[in-house]
């Protein structure tokens, strides 16, 4: 934890231009980040590709600095050292998802697309992906067979919102008895999902109510009254509950 010491030591033996030098300006570059350092993380990192494009750790820089860009929000940056790097699944699925988050979604369902079929170990997250790209381009049904798969995950917020969604799609089609499941499964498996928690409770109730289940929608009302919601949801929920008796 001597950062300034470490920074001096490594200095010194970059300096000296030895054997060991580009470990030392790599690890110069490390150190910056570990301090939160990231314009002198970035100088240093790009030093060392500079001198060293060959380098033996020219791949744990590359590396590095993508994970900083992310860190500063800069995506494109990203994705230009990305698409320097080997060309694995891996990598590509990174791309698809740095896409995504840049709105490119022509991009990310290119990638997306290619990896689904033949990088069974990511399937069900590219599904998520896949599904949210779907609903932006305004196809609900073939976002619901992506839902389908992305229910079972590896990401808890985002398996928690494709319950939610799947809610969404199977009440727009008038299922309301699949809508509610979806809709319980959020707020029972994945109680920590807060955003998706309070929408998915306000949905259950509302479709409780519709069925006549007065008690069961005062109930999964109840618990909303510990968040601090926005005014909308606040009349949402105060709309809801005209007729409701008290949960008991």
């Amino acid at each position: 934890g001597k950062f300034d010491e470490a920074e001096k030591l490594y200095s010194q033996i970059i300096e000296q231009d030895i054997k060991e030098s580009d470990y030392a300006l790599y690890k110069l570059g490390y150190l910056y980040y570990l301090k939160n350092d990231y314009p002198d993380a970035i100088n240093t990192l790009k030093q060392y590709l500079e001198k060293y494009p060959q380098g033996e750790y020219a791949l744990n820089v590359k590396s590095l600095l993508v994970k900083i860009y992310i860190k500063q929000k800069d995506l494109k940056k990203a994705i230009e050292v990305l698409k320097q790097m080997p060309d694995t699944d891996e990598n590509r699925y990174q791309l698809a998802v740095l896409y995504y988050k840049l709105g490119d979604l022509t991009q990310a369902k290119s990638y997306f697309e290619d990896l689904y079929t033949r990088f069974p170990k990511y399937r069900n997250d590219i599904a998520y992906y896949l599904a949210k790209i779907q609903l932006k381009l305004g196809y609900p049904q073939l976002a619901k067979k992506y839902l389908e798969e992305a229910v079972n995950g590896s990401d808890y917020n985002h398996v928690a919102e494709s319950y939610y969604l799947l809610g969404l799609i199977y009440q727009q089609e008038g299922n309301l008895e699949k809508a509610l499941n979806n809709f319980v499964n959020v707020v029972y498996l994945y109680p920590e999902a807060k955003e998706f928690v309070i929408k998915a409770r306000i949905k259950a109730a509302e479709i409780m109510k519709s069925k006549g289940h007065k008690q069961e929608a005062a109930c999964m009302l109840k618990p909303l009254k510990k968040y601090n919601l926005n005014p909308p949801l606040q009349q949402k929920i105060k709309q809801l509950q005209e007729g409701l008796p008290q949960c008991r």
